[in-house]
């Protein structure tokens, strides 16, 4: 909300989420993250960019969120699509070098939504 109480479209938003095939990520983070940005208008896109040391690839790190999304109650059929739209995922070594990596898939998306 603005300052005069009136709603504004937020622009492209990018959530890097450490840790997020762990139990506090899919048990707390995804599900809120689930509430504030279903429905939202299409022109104020979010995603989601995970990142951990299992390599799990996108189609894994959706497929545990949806079942996470499902079990907090949420409609199964609108967390499928959501997880598809929104999660994509990024393997980290295990080294702290290896947060490093990180920078290609952050710059991508800002220059995607420039």
């Amino acid at each position: 909300m603005t300052m005069s109480g009136e709603n504004r479209a937020a622009g492209p938003h990018l959530f890097v989420i450490i840790g997020a095939s762990g139990d506090l990520a899919q048990r707390k983070l995804f599900p809120v993250l689930f509430d504030l940005l279903s429905g939202r208008d299409p022109g104020a896109r979010a995603q989601i960019l995970g990142a951990g040391s299992r390599d799990i690839g996108d189609a894994g790190l959706r497929e545990k969120t949806r079942q996470s999304l499902v079990a907090a109650g949420k409609d199964p059929k609108a967390a499928a699509a959501w997880c598809k739209d929104l999660i994509q995922y990024h393997c980290l070594g295990p080294s702290p070098g290896d947060f490093d990596t990180l920078s290609p898939p952050i710059a991508e998306h800002g220059t995607a939504h420039e």
